[in-house]
Protein backbone atom coordinates (compact mmCIF):
# COMPACT_ATOMS: atom_id res chain seq x y z
CA UNK A 1 0.00 0.00 0.00
CA UNK A 2 2.76 2.45 0.88
CA UNK A 3 4.36 2.09 -2.55
CA UNK A 4 1.04 2.73 -4.35
CA UNK A 5 -0.97 5.88 -4.95
CA UNK A 6 -4.49 5.84 -3.47
CA UNK A 7 -5.96 5.23 -6.94
CA UNK A 8 -3.58 2.31 -7.54
CA UNK A 9 -4.45 0.82 -4.16
CA UNK A 10 -8.17 1.25 -4.85
CA UNK A 11 -7.76 -0.52 -8.21
CA UNK A 12 -5.82 -3.33 -6.53
CA UNK A 13 -8.48 -3.79 -3.83
CA UNK A 14 -11.33 -3.48 -6.33
CA UNK A 15 -9.90 -6.26 -8.48
CA UNK A 16 -9.72 -8.58 -5.47
CA UNK A 17 -13.07 -7.43 -4.05
CA UNK A 18 -15.15 -8.79 -6.91
CA UNK A 19 -14.84 -12.30 -5.50
CA UNK A 20 -13.64 -11.80 -1.92
CA UNK A 21 -15.91 -10.47 0.84
CA UNK A 22 -12.93 -9.68 3.07
CA UNK A 23 -11.49 -7.48 0.33
CA UNK A 24 -14.87 -5.77 -0.05
CA UNK A 25 -14.72 -4.87 3.62
CA UNK A 26 -11.11 -3.72 3.29
CA UNK A 27 -12.03 -1.56 0.29
CA UNK A 28 -14.96 -0.01 2.15
CA UNK A 29 -12.79 0.68 5.20
CA UNK A 30 -10.17 2.31 2.95
CA UNK A 31 -12.86 4.45 1.30
CA UNK A 32 -14.09 5.50 4.73
CA UNK A 33 -10.52 6.32 5.84
CA UNK A 34 -10.00 8.52 2.77
CA UNK A 35 -13.34 10.17 3.43
CA UNK A 36 -12.43 10.94 7.06
CA UNK A 37 -9.10 12.39 5.86
CA UNK A 38 -11.02 14.73 3.52
CA UNK A 39 -9.49 13.10 0.44
CA UNK A 40 -12.83 13.43 -1.28
CA UNK A 41 -11.87 12.59 -4.86
CA UNK A 42 -10.08 9.43 -3.78
CA UNK A 43 -12.97 8.53 -1.46
CA UNK A 44 -15.39 8.95 -4.38
CA UNK A 45 -13.31 6.53 -6.44
CA UNK A 46 -13.12 4.07 -3.58
CA UNK A 47 -16.84 4.18 -2.70
CA UNK A 48 -17.66 3.74 -6.40
CA UNK A 49 -15.44 0.66 -6.45
CA UNK A 50 -17.16 -0.66 -3.32
CA UNK A 51 -20.57 -0.28 -4.98
CA UNK A 52 -19.35 -2.00 -8.13
CA UNK A 53 -17.97 -4.93 -6.09
CA UNK A 54 -20.88 -5.08 -3.65
CA UNK A 55 -24.03 -3.24 -4.79
CA UNK A 56 -25.78 -4.21 -1.54
CA UNK A 57 -23.56 -1.96 0.59
CA UNK A 58 -26.04 0.79 1.49
CA UNK A 59 -23.44 2.72 3.51
CA UNK A 60 -21.24 3.02 0.43
CA UNK A 61 -24.11 4.63 -1.50
CA UNK A 62 -24.83 7.08 1.31
CA UNK A 63 -21.17 7.97 1.90
CA UNK A 64 -20.55 8.38 -1.83
CA UNK A 65 -23.45 10.82 -1.97
CA UNK A 66 -22.10 12.68 1.05
CA UNK A 67 -18.75 13.04 -0.71
CA UNK A 68 -20.41 14.53 -3.77
CA UNK A 69 -22.55 16.84 -1.63
CA UNK A 70 -19.44 18.05 0.21
CA UNK A 71 -18.19 19.22 -3.19
CA UNK A 72 -21.54 20.95 -3.84
CA UNK A 73 -22.21 18.39 -6.56
CA UNK A 74 -25.80 17.85 -5.49
CA UNK A 75 -26.85 16.48 -8.87
CA UNK A 76 -24.58 13.41 -8.52
CA UNK A 77 -25.35 13.10 -4.81
CA UNK A 78 -29.06 13.02 -5.47
CA UNK A 79 -28.70 10.61 -8.40
CA UNK A 80 -26.75 8.15 -6.26
CA UNK A 81 -29.28 8.35 -3.44
CA UNK A 82 -32.16 7.90 -5.89
CA UNK A 83 -30.44 4.74 -7.14
CA UNK A 84 -30.10 3.55 -3.54
CA UNK A 85 -33.73 4.48 -2.85
CA UNK A 86 -34.87 2.41 -5.84
CA UNK A 87 -33.01 -0.60 -4.42
CA UNK A 88 -33.88 0.05 -0.77
CA UNK A 89 -37.11 2.10 -0.72
CA UNK A 90 -37.68 1.74 3.03
CA UNK A 91 -34.11 2.29 4.23
CA UNK A 92 -34.28 5.24 6.63
CA UNK A 93 -30.60 6.13 6.22
CA UNK A 94 -31.03 6.48 2.46
CA UNK A 95 -34.29 8.42 2.80
CA UNK A 96 -32.84 10.82 5.36
CA UNK A 97 -29.66 11.38 3.35
CA UNK A 98 -31.73 12.08 0.23
CA UNK A 99 -33.89 14.60 2.08
CA UNK A 100 -30.78 16.28 3.53
CA UNK A 101 -29.08 16.51 0.12
CA UNK A 102 -32.22 17.97 -1.46
CA UNK A 103 -32.51 20.53 1.35
CA UNK A 104 -28.83 21.49 1.10
CA UNK A 105 -29.10 21.81 -2.67
CA UNK A 106 -32.10 24.13 -2.40
CA UNK A 107 -30.47 26.21 0.33
CA UNK A 108 -27.31 26.60 -1.76
CA UNK A 109 -29.28 27.73 -4.82
CA UNK A 110 -31.35 30.18 -2.76
CA UNK A 111 -28.24 31.62 -1.07
CA UNK A 112 -26.59 32.10 -4.46
CA UNK A 113 -29.70 33.85 -5.83
CA UNK A 114 -29.85 36.15 -2.82
CA UNK A 115 -26.18 37.00 -3.19
CA UNK A 116 -26.64 37.81 -6.88
CA UNK A 117 -29.66 39.96 -6.06
CA UNK A 118 -27.94 41.84 -3.23
CA UNK A 119 -24.88 42.49 -5.41
CA UNK A 120 -27.12 43.65 -8.27
CA UNK A 121 -25.79 40.88 -10.52
CA UNK A 122 -29.14 40.57 -12.20
CA UNK A 123 -27.97 38.67 -15.27
CA UNK A 124 -26.41 35.98 -13.08
CA UNK A 125 -29.48 35.90 -10.87
CA UNK A 126 -31.75 35.59 -13.90
CA UNK A 127 -29.78 32.53 -15.04
CA UNK A 128 -29.96 31.08 -11.53
CA UNK A 129 -33.66 31.72 -10.89
CA UNK A 130 -34.85 28.77 -12.92
CA UNK A 131 -33.03 26.49 -10.51
CA UNK A 132 -35.03 27.85 -7.61
CA UNK A 133 -37.90 25.52 -6.99
CA UNK A 134 -39.53 23.65 -4.22
CA UNK A 135 -38.48 20.07 -4.33
CA UNK A 136 -42.11 19.08 -4.12
CA UNK A 137 -42.54 20.76 -7.50
CA UNK A 138 -45.32 22.96 -6.18
CA UNK A 139 -44.03 26.42 -7.09
CA UNK A 140 -41.28 28.56 -8.50
CA UNK A 141 -40.90 32.28 -7.88
CA UNK A 142 -39.81 34.37 -10.83
CA UNK A 143 -37.15 36.33 -8.97
CA UNK A 144 -35.60 37.78 -12.07
CA UNK A 145 -38.50 40.24 -12.33
CA UNK A 146 -38.08 41.67 -8.83
CA UNK A 147 -35.16 44.01 -9.65
CA UNK A 148 -37.25 45.57 -12.37
CA UNK A 149 -40.18 46.35 -10.11
CA UNK A 150 -42.50 43.62 -11.37
CA UNK A 151 -43.41 41.20 -8.61
CA UNK A 152 -45.29 38.78 -10.88
CA UNK A 153 -45.08 35.21 -9.65
CA UNK A 154 -44.82 32.22 -11.94
CA UNK A 155 -46.31 29.12 -10.42
CA UNK A 156 -46.09 25.50 -11.39
CA UNK A 157 -48.87 23.43 -9.98
CA UNK A 158 -50.41 24.96 -6.87
CA UNK A 159 -50.36 28.68 -6.21
CA UNK A 160 -48.15 30.11 -3.53
CA UNK A 161 -48.98 33.33 -1.75
CA UNK A 162 -46.09 35.26 -0.30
Amino acid sequence: QDAMTPDEFIAYLAEKATSDKTMQTTLYNYAYKLHKENKTNEAINAYSAVIKANPTNVDAFVNLAICYASKNDYKNAEAILNTAKAKYPTNNTVLKALADVQKDSTNTILARALSYYENKEFKKEKNNHEKIFWLSGSACIDLCNYPYGNSRKRSYGRSVHL
